[in-house]
Parts: structure tokens; sequence; C-alpha cells
């Protein structure tokens, strides 16, 4: 897995995570994502950040041809050769590939608990992406494609992991993209002290 681009999001202790085997039944189609999954009030308790990104990538990835190529607004992008500043402005050097971001977080259109749930992360991704499958996988023949997620707790312990759903990671795969996770044990001050999510 190659370094995220625009990774902002930094701080605590790697740790887990889960993968869940369960594929719906067919008497579970027509039931609400709710239904299928809720995060229950005592993991959500403890989950501080949840952010999901699909990112695509490449040397001579152009990420205005894929924005025009998939209509969509990526949260990020850079092109090879682009500067590459710190937040206090100091140069760190410069792009060595192209890249295209859309992140979870800013499109996400629920509140709450709900917000904590990995699946709805995935779920907001996937509804904009798989409509245009096969322009991705045609991007993605000549680059990289994969998912990136950000999870911190201020508890880790067996189980506590996120828990994606076996639909998701068909989502994923029907995509021809990697996923990677980014899993860290952070102190509740520390968790407190950080926005929600990190801006441009």
């Amino acid at each position: 897995m190659k370094p995220n681009k625009a990774h902002a999001l930094d701080g605590g202790i790697p740790f887990l995570f889960h993968v869940g085997s369960h594929w719906p039944a067919a008497s579970d189609v027509q039931r609400s994502h709710e239904e299928i999954m809720s995060i229950s009030p005592e993991h959500a308790s403890h989950i501080r950040k949840v952010n999901v990104a699909f990112i695509l990538s490449g040397p001579d990835l152009d990420p205005v041809s894929v924005t025009n190529e998939l209509g969509l607004e990526p949260y990020s992008s850079g092109r090879k050769g682009d500067e590459r500043r710190a937040p206090n402005g100091r140069l760190l050097g410069h792009q060595c590939e192209g890249w295209w971001r859309l992140d979870s977080s800013p499109i996400l259109q629920i509140a709450g608990d709900a917000r904590k749930d990995i699946n709805e992360h995935l779920k907001a991704l996937l509804n904009l992406l798989l409509p245009h499958r096969a322009a991705i996988l045609a991007i993605a023949s000549s680059a990289e494609s994969y998912v990136d997620v950000v999870w911190k707790s201020t508890y880790l312990y067996a189980g506590t992991g996120p828990l994606i759903e076996a639909q998701y990671l068909k989502g994923i795969t029907d995509l021809g993209a990697g996923i990677g996770f980014d899993i860290y044990q952070v102190d509740e001050e520390d968790a407190n002290q950080r926005p929600d999510f990190t801006a441009r």
C-alpha cells in the first residue's frame, strides 16, 4: 500500500480491524440498511473518528480528466509535479504521481451515532461510485485504485474494531480496488481537540 495522498489525519496507535463474512439473505434485500446493520450505543460510545476514501493514483493520472470522466468532484486531488506543502506552508517536495480522492465524511447525509458506522461511510461512497464502475475500471487499468479507512477510538480491545458488511466488501471488489486500514487508539483529550474532519 502506498502512502496516502492528502492524508492529514494522524496520531494514535494502529491496532486491529474485523471483516464481516455475512452475506444478506434474499429476505434481507428489502429490509432497510438500519435493520441489517446498526451500530450499538456501546460500540459507538468509544469511536471518535471514521472516514473512508476512494483513491485513484498513478504516474500519468490526470485528476481533471478523472473528474470529467466520472462527473464527480473529488475531495482533493493533485498532479505529478505539484508542490507538497506542510500546514505552515513549508515546501515538502513535489508529488511523484497524480491522484484523485473522494472522501465519505463530507458527503455523509446522516447525523449522530450513525456517522460512526463504517458501513454508512462505505454506502455513501459506493452509491456515488458504482454507477461509474466501467469508467473507474478503465482508469484503474493504468493506475492504482484503493479504499483507505481511518478509524479512531478511545478503546481498542478484541472485537471492538470496525465490522464491514459483505455487501460493501463486494462493492469495493466490483470497483477493482484494494483496501487499507489506519486504525488508532487515541486519548480522550486528543480526540476532543481534533475536528470531526480535516478541511482541505
